[in-house]
Parts: structure tokens; C-alpha cells; sequence
């Protein structure tokens, strides 16, 4: 089954703008896919920490290391995937989810988001 893809980016007034991505079809309503990217000051093993904080305390989900850039959050409200990498002088967060908004794991990868500094 393809995978529908709509991302988002922080809008200059500290809002998230949408941007369609990836090819629709019709086999593409079932499976969705959310990304996010912010840039902030906080280094990259600083991020990696905070999200495994972060996650394990306001969810009941499993907190696993996806490679050295990253962490993957999966529980019964969806799977996201946090990486990062450092580029002239911030950090960029990546964020993808399993799940279109609502009270699941897209929310919470949407709050972690704006509890980091952003530039």
C-alpha cells in the first residue's frame, strides 16, 4: 500500500504550516504519514534526551533508539520518529507520525516540538 505524506513547517509566527507531500492515490486512505521540522538551538544529544523525557512521561508508550540520530516512540497511539542533525550552527528536528492530528501520537510529537527553542 503507498503512503500519503503531509508535511509541516514552522510558519515565521510560531505556527505550523502544512504542506502536502509525497503522491495521493486511492490505495493512499488508509496510511498517513505527518512530518514536522523545526530548527533550534538545543544540540542534537540534547533533543534526543528530552524527547525520551518527554515521551515517557506524558504517554504510555516504548522509547527505543532509532540509530545514533534519533529515537522512535511507538505505543497504541501511533509511532513517531524523531532525528536530528546539525547544520550551520542549529540543530534540525524531524519528526514523522503514523497518524493525521487528533488526540494521539501526533498531538504529543506537536507539543514536544514547541517546548524546544525554536530560531
Amino acid at each position: 500500500m503507498e503512503t500519503c505524506t503531509i508535511a509541516a513547517r514552522r510558519s515565521g509566527r510560531g505556527r505550523f504550516r502544512s504542506n502536502r507531500g509525497g503522491k495521493r492515490s486511492e490505495s493512499c486512505d488508509r496510511v498517513l504519514n505527518m512530518r514536522y521540522h523545526v530548527m533550534t538551538e538545543v544540540s542534537p544529544e540534547d533533543v534526543l534526551q528530552r524527547a525520551r523525557e518527554y515521551f515517557t512521561e506524558h504517554a504510555r508508550v516504548e522509547v527505543e533508539p532509532a540509530g545514533p540520530d534519533g529515537v522512535r516512540v511507538s505505543g497504541d497511539i501511533g509511532t513517531a520518529d524523531i532525528r536530528v542533525d546539525r547544520h550551520h550552527g542549529h540543530t534540525n528536528v524531524h519528526a514523522q507520525t503514523d497518524r493525521m492530528v487528533g488526540l494521539d501520537i501526533t498531538d504529543l510529537t506537536k507539543r514536544f516540538l514547541y517546548s524546544l527553542g525554536h530560531i
